[in-house]
């Protein structure tokens, strides 16, 4: 949506959407409790005011409306029954922090952790894992099983067996740029309305655009000799373009792809990248929070043992009973209001590898990829900067691309 916003001015523009709405790995999830409506992003929600630069530019060029969000966390390991509200601001967390005595403890584990992952997230080193990183801390195995682990695993929403294997760099990357200074919490925006809000507001700023939903493509072949790219959609429609952006993932990309000619080099590129299926119920069970309902947070990791759910209280502002969760197997949410499968990258250090093969074949027959697995970490924040790089590729010239980046 982005791109097409960046080149819409100056180009004649067709977005061709497989669902029926727009706006990619975004979904908003209507949800009423006790008279209250509730718009739940169970996809992209929350976006840091530190780490989010050009999002937040857009934010303000399209005048779309948001709210602050204060980000709190509580890790309940339900194995133990010990449960550890983060950071410790309030009266009540910081007497936890003292009367409990594995809060302390824990406390300071994360905080060692967070200041030893300072220098790898700054120097943007990716090929170190979390098994390499923790053994460099000489973390005990309690410390990484039934605390570290568990969190990471939760926050990131990331295989259990798989988590060791992901490079620390994005693991660790919101911790340390958000690391809580004094007593206060750091605070994130949201979309009021929802997400769905933000991508309507930018698909009415668009004036040169085509919009086709619920009709993917199925088959795209470049024509070398004439520098033009075909493409045909499941409803049987034709199109030829001068230019073509992907921005599903690399595993649709790759389906997609599959039977074009004269993209080998690309096919290889794309085939690097790995992903899990990750599934969000949006929801009202009490159960995947902790039990005294004085500790809950906005975020909320619950450890299970063989997997760890993390649990957002989207109804934190009204008192309500409304959650999405990372669910796994054996998960099985009462009060269902809605699910949603996502297919994200293992953001190994093999991911990041990948990302540089994909980047020496962008524009291999004037087809460009873009989206978030394209940059960085995969947040909000790079999908935006995955739009700019392409719109700097295609129509450098753009007023637009001037106003978000300058």
């Amino acid at each position: 949506m982005c791109t097409a916003w960046l080149l819409d001015q100056g180009h004649e523009l067709t977005i061709i959407e497989k669902k029926d709405y727009l706006g990619g790995n975004t979904h908003t999830v209507d949800v009423e409790v006790n008279g209250i409506m509730h718009h739940v992003d169970d996809g992209a929600n929350w976006f840091s005011p530190s780490i989010y630069p050009h999002f937040n530019r857009l934010l303000e060029l399209v005048e779309i409306p948001f709210d602050w969000v204060p980000l709190s966390m509580t890790y309940y390991n339900k194995l133990t029954g010990k449960v550890n509200a983060m950071p410790p601001v309030t009266f009540r967390r910081i007497i936890q922090m003292f009367a409990k005595p594995h809060v302390l403890p824990e406390l300071l584990t994360m905080n060692k952790v967070v200041n030893a992952a300072f220098p790898i997230v700054e120097n943007h080193q990716t090929d170190m894992t979390l098994r390499e990183f923790m053994d460099s801390l000489n973390l005990s195995q309690k410390q990484r099983s039934e605390f570290l682990m568990p969190v990471l695993s939760g926050v990131w929403g990331s295989p259990h067996d798989q988590t060791e294997d992901f490079s620390v760099y994005p693991l660790m990357k919101y911790m340390v740029y958000h690391k809580p200074s004094g007593l206060k919490y750091y605070d994130w925006k949201v979309m009021r309305g929802g997400v769905r809000n933000y991508i309507k507001m930018m698909a009415d700023a668009l004036q040169n655009t085509e919009i086709v939903v619920k009709d993917g493509v199925e088959f795209v072949q470049p024509d070398p000799s004439t520098g033009k790219v075909k493409v045909k959609t499941s409803s049987g429609r034709e199109f030829e373009f001068d230019k073509l952006i992907i921005t599903a993932g690399a595993r649709d990309a790759s389906i997609i792809l599959k039977d074009s000619e004269h993209l080998d080099d690309v096919k290889k590129a794309l085939s690097k990248f790995n992903y899990y299926l990750a599934t969000v119920a949006t929801h009202s069970d009490t159960d995947f929070m902790p039990p005294d309902r004085k500790d809950w947070s906005v975020v909320n990791v619950l450890n299970k043992g063989k997997h760890s759910d993390a649990t957002i209280w989207d109804g934190w502002k009204t008192d309500q009973n409304v959650f999405d969760s990372y669910i796994n197997e054996g998960d099985d949410p009462k009060q269902l209001h809605h699910v949603s499968e996502w297919w994200l990258p293992c953001e190994t250090p093999e991911f990041f590898r990948a990302q540089k093969a994909l980047e020496k074949v962008q524009g291999t027959h004037n087809i460009y990829f873009g989206g978030d697995y394209t940059r960085d970490i995969g947040s909000h924040e790079d999908a935006i900067d995955s739009a700019i790089e392409n719109c700097k590729r295609i129509w450098p010239e753009s007023e637009r691309l001037k106003q978000l980046t300058n």
